[in-house]
């Protein structure tokens, strides 16, 4: 059985795509516990 690395690849970053994407929707939409601002101190 071979691998299509050329396939393979293109589903990882894809993939990888989609999870940034997502990250950064939940982040926005405030439903992660995190922040998209940087909070710096007020030096």
């Amino acid at each position: 059985m071979t691998v299509n690395n050329g396939l393979v690849l293109m589903l990882f970053i894809l993939s990888v795509t989609c999870l940034a994407v997502g990250y950064g929707f939940g982040v926005k939409a405030r439903r992660l516990p995190f922040t998209a601002e940087i909070g710096f101190s007020e030096k």
